[in-house]
């Protein structure tokens, strides 16, 4: 019998040349001699196995890797795979479960958003809207300066969802869609909420207060990008 090493060797030699086969047989060797760390290689495994079409099998392959005892980082790349691969399964709900298990750890304040948004997509397409909505305004209130937050208020206007208006005005900001925003924050000076506005459960922390500054620093910023666009 080969060693760990040269097993592992063999393998990625092997898929080196385009020999899946004889790749995975290695790798799968590989995972039974070392089986402390056999999460690493089984996610090669799995993309092996999603090349081949072997979907089912990739997915058991991303499971078991997921459940190895990684660090966070690799275990959370693993769960990102699976859930891609649920989605193109149109397993909608067990991606949503994924995507799930990633939110516990990840802590990223750049990626939290992105899966979050993949999360809604989610529920979306499993006829969960209210799930859906969920996720999106935990973007919304949680994340107004991540890349997803502008498309996530869309998305909560066409779920037929309230977002207060200064909330809004805040991620119309931060999108710099800088006339909207400043529209948006004058129309409640003072960062009020009238009645028709709703305040979710869970995001409390409007900024009451601030969104006459807010207005304040929009006009000054539409003011700087005129005077930018006189100088081209």
């Amino acid at each position: 019998p080969h060693s760990a090493p040269a097993t592992y060797l063999a393998g990625a030699s092997a898929e080196a040349l385009g020999d899946r086969q004889s790749a995975l047989a290695y790798y799968q060797d590989y995972a039974r001699l070392r089986p402390l760390v056999s999460g690493y290689v089984l996610v090669r495994v799995g993309d092996l196995l999603q090349t081949d079409g072997k979907l089912a099998e990739a997915a058991a392959a991303y499971d078991t890797s997921s459940k190895a005892g990684l660090p966070p980082s690799p275990t959370v790349d693993t769960l990102q795979r699976l859930a891609e691969l649920r989605t193109k399964q149109k397993d909608h709900l067990a991606a949503a479960a994924t995507y799930e298990q990633i939110l516990q750890i990840a802590r990223s304040s750049w990626y939290r958003p992105l899966i979050l948004s993949r999360l809604a997509a989610s529920y979306e397409a499993a006829g969960n809207p209210a799930k859906a909505q969920d996720a999106y305004l935990s973007i919304v209130f949680d994340y107004p300066q991540s890349d997803p937050a502008a498309s996530s208020l869309q998305a909560l206007d066409k779920l037929g969802a309230r977002v207060d208006t200064f909330q809004r005005a805040t991620v119309l900001f931060n999108a710099e869609q800088y006339e909207q925003a400043c529209q948006r924050a004058l129309e409640h000076p003072g960062g009020r909420i009238v009645d028709e506005d709703v305040e979710p459960a869970g995001h409390a922390g409007n900024f009451p207060g601030h969104a006459g500054d807010l207005a304040g620093l929009l006009e000054v910023g539409l003011d700087e990008v005129g005077h930018a666009a006189a100088q081209l």
